[in-house]
């Protein structure tokens, strides 16, 4: 989780600034088809009272690391459209949680959750796997994969 907070961003996520509508998660990923997303707090994309859609632009990515910091996560906000309903995108995408100490999911994810030091209350579906200290689940965990797509992680010596 550490290490892959570490990468360097190479896409961003658009929040909507007015009106409710859609967040977009826009991928422009490097030559071995790697997206990295980052956001300080993922608070600001999961339970976000103007955001009320969650879509991603893949734009050819074959992994897709969405970094979100803050230490209590809630994702009540949006649902995923579009691609992000793809099981072949999903089993892409690792959501990355690398400070968080709880993480609360009222609205269904798809992709692989990353948060080993947290709490983990599920209410709903997540098609994924779930790697994380605790698990508290009324939900269902439909174990996914990551399928890893020639990812490479080179970090400082």
């Amino acid at each position: 989780s550490n290490d892959l907070a570490l990468l360097e961003p190479n896409s961003y996520i658009e929040l909507p600034s007015g009106q409710p509508s859609a967040a977009r998660l826009n991928a422009y990923p490097d030559a071995n088809g790697t997206a990295v997303f980052y956001l300080a707090d993922g608070n600001d994309l999961l339970s976000n009272r103007k955001v009320n859609q969650i879509e991603l632009n893949a734009n050819g990515a074959t992994n897709i690391i969405v970094n979100l910091g803050g230490t209590n996560i809630k994702f009540d906000r949006g649902n995923f459209v579009g691609s992000l309903n793809d099981r072949n995108i999903a089993d892409n995408i690792i959501w990355n949680f690398p400070e968080a100490l709880s993480v609360d999911l009222r609205r269904g994810m798809n992709g692989s959750i990353l948060a080993p030091e947290a709490s983990f209350t599920n209410r709903t579906q997540v098609r994924g796997s779930v790697v994380v200290a605790e698990v508290n689940s009324a939900g269902s965990i439909q174990n996914g994969s990551f399928t890893d797509q020639g990812l490479s992680l080179t970090l400082g010596e």
